[in-house]
């Protein structure tokens, strides 16, 4: 009974460790897999989807934008999208702006209303219009009921956005390499415990 749960045992846990393997190397498979990505789908906009999913900004930077003749528009909405995810202010300004596409300002504004960030407000230069309605800092401090003196008191930025049962990607890439390095010290047990009772079972046969 005891050999039947250690069997069970090992063969869960080996399925966990190799889907921890395979969420570790999740940015490179999805990379690849956006590129391999069919002419109805763009793998710009498939990186972008895996970046903002994941809250990781450096991979917007592998959006390359050859899908789109005048802008870039999914290589802004990434920074966007993550800067208001996370509300990391700072990310607005890799924020390049283009024709129809995001820019620092409507980023700034994003990640200020999504966030009751007042000093997000306080950082926007000038004002813009979209879609006949101008956005200023006094339209932004009245939309999210804040006013510049709140600025120092703005929410802190947020770590990358929980994914599993609220489990941030932190802590699920902790767990992943804690069920392999189980596994692997499972494995290695194992394999020496065999050794071993074959060297006793080797040396009763020689008695």
């Amino acid at each position: 009974m005891k050999t039947f749960l250690a069997v069970v045992g090992y063969i869960g846990l080996t399925l966990l460790a190799a889907v921890s393997g395979i969420w570790i190397v999740r940015e490179p498979m999805s990379v690849k897999a956006c590129a391999a990505v069919k002419r109805n789908f763009s793998p710009d906009e498939c990186i972008k989807t895996v970046a903002v999913y994941l809250s990781k900004p450096e991979l917007c930077e592998r959006v390359t934008g050859t899908d789109f003749k005048f802008e870039n528009p999914p290589k802004q909405e990434c920074y966007t999208e993550i800067a208001a995810r996370t509300n990391d202010v700072s990310l607005c300004a890799k924020v390049e702006g283009g024709l129809v596409s995001e820019t620092k300002f409507t980023c700034l504004y994003r990640v200020a209303t999504r966030n009751q960030n007042a000093a997000a407000c306080t950082a926007l230069p000038g004002a813009e219009s979209r879609f006949g309605i101008e956005q200023n800092k006094e339209t932004c401090f009245k939309a999210i009921g804040r006013t510049e003196t709140d600025a120092a008191a703005a929410p802190p930025t947020r770590g990358r956005t929980p994914i599993v049962l609220g489990l941030g990607t932190d802590k699920l890439d902790l767990m992943a390499y804690s069920l392999l390095g189980l596994w692997a010290l499972w494995t290695v047990v194992g394999i020496g415990k065999k050794f071993a009772d074959k060297k006793r079972a080797d040396q009763k046969a020689g008695q």
